[in-house]
């Protein structure tokens, strides 16, 4: 597989792993990025977890939202990282992280016309842990995402413990935008890619061709790729050596930095 678009810039996500977290990211244009939509998330998971999810983190531990919560959203968005993080009380089973943020990142004002990016995060013991990955497709239609990944509950904990598995940062792919640039991510559990990325990548050919359960195709040209029909673990050894060739795979669409910033190249 080629890669054209690697000579176009590509925002360098830093990855992190959180300890014992489920995840679901996404990225879209910074102009889907509205307090409308922040708003929506919230509400969506509130529906989820049957609770509000009414405080914010402006440090490290939430506190009790103080006004309304659109207000709290447009003070984010004109501080300098131009971001936010809502949550719910840290003692609940379910508790929520919900952070979004225009033009966020280590690059962010080299691309501070570009782009937003969004993410959800649970324990992986949360009773609705496994409902947050449904939220994909959702959240994906939402917000007009080119990418989104979702973690199944197993796949922070397994991934801790499992041998053979490259660094992190090495599981980084330059994924399209379709705006002229790209970001450096990596696969979930369950991935949406935009109508760009999908054919880039080569996730329009059949899914047994790519090694994974699924691939759901809709009818803009963007797709769900989902890796095994079990939640992911990585210590189960098949499911290892499946992700591993899917890796080996996608290796044309590597993200390697070069010490240019926010430059790419593949190998």
């Amino acid at each position: 597989m080629t890669a054209p678009f690697a000579a176009a810039r590509v925002i360098p996500i830093t990855l992190m792993h959180w300890p014992d977290t489920v995840e679901l990211c996404g990225y879209c244009h910074a102009d889907m990025m509205t307090p409308e939509l922040v708003e929506r998330f919230v509400q969506e998971a509130e529906f989820v977890i049957k609770e509000p999810i009414r405080h914010v983190v402006r440090e490290v531990f939430p506190e009790p939202l103080v006004g309304s919560l659109r207000k709290e959203i447009e003070r984010g968005w004109g501080s300098h990282k131009r971001q936010i993080t809502l949550a719910n009380a840290a003692n609940r089973r379910n508790h929520i992280r919900i952070a979004a943020g225009r033009f966020v990142g280590p690059f962010a004002d080299n691309y501070s016309e570009d782009w937003a990016r969004f993410s959800l995060r649970m324990p992986c013991t949360a009773p609705d842990a496994p409902v947050l990955a449904g939220k994909l497709r959702e959240f994906a239609w939402l917000s007009g995402a080119f990418f989104v990944r979702a973690d199944s509950p197993a796949w922070t904990p397994s991934w801790a413990n499992a041998k053979g598995l490259p660094p992190l940062q090495d599981t980084r792919l330059c994924i399209p935008s379709g705006y002229g640039w790209s970001i450096s991510e990596r696969m979930g559990w369950l991935t949406w890619l935009g109508a760009h990325a999908t054919k880039e990548l080569g996730f329009d050919a059949p899914a047994e061709q790519l090694g994974v359960a699924e691939i759901e195709r809709n009818e803009d040209g963007s797709s769900v790729v989902q890796l095994t029909r079990a939640p992911l673990d990585f210590r189960d050894a098949a499911y290892l050596k499946q992700y591993l060739a899917l890796q080996e795979k996608l290796s044309p669409h590597r993200y390697i930095p070069t010490g240019t910033a926010g430059r790419a190249r593949t190998p």
